[in-house]
């Protein structure tokens, strides 16, 4: 798979998320609009150990087979630009804690 971030965009934040299916995870505030580069104007999302489910939407997605939102299974990775869905973006575990990697761009 070949990931394509824009040119003038650089990975200036990465964080490690664990996604439960206790409750809905965001990304953090901090990195969606960082006080130095600004608002994050793409991510790489890579799931680790068990799927999870999101939505880009602001929609709440729910566990369970006939749950709410895109399946991301392990290994799976989901790149992205745009400030809405980075700003809504939502997940849940389908089953068991999952972590997920993110990595930030910013224009700066």
């Amino acid at each position: 798979m070949i990931l394509t971030i824009p040119f003038q965009y650089r990975c200036r934040a990465q964080s490690r998320i664990v996604v439960t299916s206790a409750a809905v995870v965001t990304l953090e505030p901090n990195k969606v609009t960082d006080p130095v580069y600004g608002p994050c104007q793409a991510i790489v999302l890579t799931v680790e150990d068990q799927p999870i489910r999101r939505t880009l939407d602001g929609t709440t997605p729910t566990t369970g087979a006939n749950g709410v939102g895109s399946i991301l299974a392990d290994g799976d990775v989901l790149s992205f630009t745009g400030g809405f869905s980075i700003r809504n973006l939502q997940m849940i575990a389908v089953g068991t804690d999952s972590v997920i990697q993110v990595d930030y761009f910013y224009e700066k």
